[in-house]
């Protein structure tokens, strides 16, 4: 092996694009599998799938996706949506010192202590609240805890992926405008949109600008060139470029020509509940669709488009 290692140049710790895409894999088979039960009928015992009934998720949709941080190093960012926050796993999730296991408590506190604050302090046990309709996670953060500012995190993945994590709890929209504000819309997501839909950006150009742009480390283009998606989501997902006048698009044509108990649907509404693909639309049973709405650049001739009547 360290003849092998010596003629390639490459050590274990050097191989930038295995390494990101074995980390990709396992964190997808943990955000899926382990925590919310979607890659298998088998296996019941999940973290967000506990005590769960046959053939009833209690996981209602989710969605993650793959970052990278300034050193190229991959991480995940997940949002999950609950049926029932009380059958979940409450003893794994935890955000205090765990004493009795002592080398998973000397692993918490290297890897869970933080400068900024995120949960308030708690000596009582983890419990789910419901405030206005809406159920809450509360965890058990005591003044041990709180004074090192501990992050949230799944006690049962630390010994195995011993990485940082950051477990929270809030209402759906709270915590979707959070992550969209937060970490969705990044100067280099923008610069994306303003530049790459463009009809005035030739491919090499566009590759320029976005390559200056963000700037990516190997890993990260390691990631975009291999089959693994950067994010995913349980949903039925499309994606759709907003039509303009005079474009000739399925969709928004066979939009135009629905039933008239479905015009009271504006085109998105429509998107999510009805499956467009055969020649007459058909209703899907579940509304348990995400739709993706490519928006038009103001680089672009058709963002100025207006129709002149006679």
């Amino acid at each position: 092996m360290e003849n092998l290692r010596a003629s390639t140049g490459n050590g274990p710790t050097n191989l930038s694009g295995l390494e990101t895409l074995h980390i990709v894999h396992v964190l997808e088979q943990v955000v899926r599998g382990y925590l919310c039960g979607s890659n298998t009928k088998t296996w019941g015992n999940h973290v967000f799938q506990y005590r769960g009934i046959k053939n009833e998720d209690n996981v209602l949709t989710y969605f993650y996706r793959f970052e990278f941080q300034q050193r190229g190093t991959v991480h995940l960012h997940m949002l999950v949506w609950l049926k029932n926050a009380n059958v979940i796993k409450k003893n794994a999730i935890k955000a205090d010192i765990p004493w009795v296991k002592l080398e998973l408590a000397e692993r918490v506190v290297d890897l869970q202590k933080s400068d900024k604050s995120s949960l308030n302090m708690s000596d009582n046990p983890n419990l789910v609240t419901t405030v206005n309709g809406h159920e809450y996670f509360n965890f058990c953060h005591p003044t041990e805890a709180s004074a090192l500012n501990l992050h949230a995190y799944i006690s049962t993945l630390i010994p195995s992926l011993k990485c940082r994590m950051d477990v929270q709890s809030a209402n759906a929209n709270g915590m979707l405008l959070k992550y969209a504000a937060s970490y969705v819309t990044k100067w280099h997501d923008a610069f994306d949109d303003d530049a790459l839909f463009s009809v005035h950006v030739g491919p090499y150009e566009a590759a320029y600008r976005h390559l200056r742009g963000l700037r990516p480390l190997e890993p990260e283009m390691w990631l975009s060139l291999s089959s693994k998606k950067v994010s995913w989501s349980k949903s039925r997902t499309k994606k759709i470029a907003v039509p303009v006048p005079g474009s000739v698009q399925t969709e928004s044509h066979k939009y135009c020509k629905c039933a008239k108990e479905h015009e009271s649907l504006s085109f998105k509404e429509w998107l999510r509940e009805f499956d467009d693909k055969p020649k007459k639309p058909k209703r899907y049973k579940d509304n348990n669709t995400l739709v993706g709405m490519q928006m038009r650049s103001a680089f672009s001739d058709v963002y100025f488009y207006r129709l002149d009547h006679a």
